[in-house]
């Protein structure tokens, strides 16, 4: 009987060895601090993008911290409601077809440093968020908090810039739109920037499509298709398309968006079966963010932002 417990105490007393010496390593070598604090890395950015979708509006947050300061900007795009139309004469009115409202909108607000939060869990890697906020946009009053959000998705892992993410279900989410609470998806986007130098994307030659959004089924994907004419600062061309729910992340291979009138073809090949398959999103209403940097709205069966990027 003690040399069984003996035995016992020398495997549970080697597995705890070696797991702390390989999360030593980990830390050490591999882990960047990602943390709050402004002295573990003066130098570090962190940059955000977050999305809620609902079924009347689309929030589109992207926002960077430098130290414990949050400075970014807020779109809040809305939805085209169904409405019923009066039927023409000699037409019964349960033949009338109902019809979208027009005028899809968006508006938009610059985000001040006290208005978001954003907490990072005392956690192995840092990888669990809550982010709350609360701002106007346009004469919109906006308020937000998303609990318990882990990032699993690695989007990229370079030397001087990785970037991670993962999304939440209605049951984490409270979001209200001029006191009135929408039942909300939220995905998030955080990347670690440890050499915030700033580049003249125009110069890059730079033809981008990026995007945030999700499925019928509450599924999230995320596409990166960066492709630049000239290096500059690092900045190179990058590819990334990848999807996530229920804790369940994928990457898809040789991804590539071509835009076509109001249609954004997403061609990728599934891993499983090496078979290229392509993905439709519809275009909505645009905003200029700023010059070469246009956002759509993501509506119909997909629904989130498509950003177009594109040197002028």
């Amino acid at each position: 009987m003690k040399k069984t417990l003996f035995v016992i105490f020398v495997l549970l007393f080697s597995f705890a060895w070696c797991f702390g010496a390989g999360m030593f390593v980990y830390r050490a070598l591999l882990w960047k601090p990602c943390d709050n604090s402004v002295g573990q890395s003066s130098k570090l950015r962190k940059e955000y993008d977050l999305l809620f979708v609902s079924d009347k509006h689309i929030l589109n947050l992207d926002f960077y911290q430098t130290g414990k300061e949050f400075y970014g900007n807020a779109y809040l795009f809305y939805k085209p409601v169904v409405i019923g139309v009066v039927p023409p004469p000699g037409v019964p009115a349960d033949q009338a077809k109902p019809a979208p409202v027009p005028g899809q909108t968006w508006t938009t607000n610059r985000l001040q440093k006290d208005e978001i939060k954003v907490v990072e869990a005392d956690s192995l890697s840092n990888l669990k968020y809550s982010v709350e906020g609360s701002f106007k946009v346009d004469g919109a009053d906006v308020s937000f908090s998303v609990s318990d959000m882990y990032l699993p998705l690695a989007v990229r892992g370079e030397e001087e810039f990785s970037k991670i993410g993962g999304a939440v279900g209605e049951e984490s989410v409270d979001l209200f739109i001029n006191g009135q609470r929408e039942y909300a998806k939220a995905a998030l986007l955080v990347g670690f920037n440890y050499n915030p130098t700033d580049v003249d994307l125009s110069a890059t030659g730079i033809d981008t499509s990026w995007a945030m959004f999700f499925d019928d089924a509450g599924k999230f994907y995320h596409l990166d298709d960066t492709r630049v004419q000239h290096e500059i600062n690092g900045y190179i061309s990058h590819a990334f398309f990848g999807s996530y729910q229920q804790m369940q992340s994928f990457v898809f291979l040789e991804p590539s968006a071509r835009v076509t009138g109001d249609v954004v073809d997403v061609s990728y090949r599934d891993f499983t079966d090496s078979s290229v398959r392509t993905l439709q999103l519809s275009l909505g209403n645009m905003v200029k963010r700023s010059t070469g940097f246009n956002l759509y709205a993501v509506v119909g069966k997909y629904s989130g932002v498509y950003l177009k990027v594109k040197a002028e």
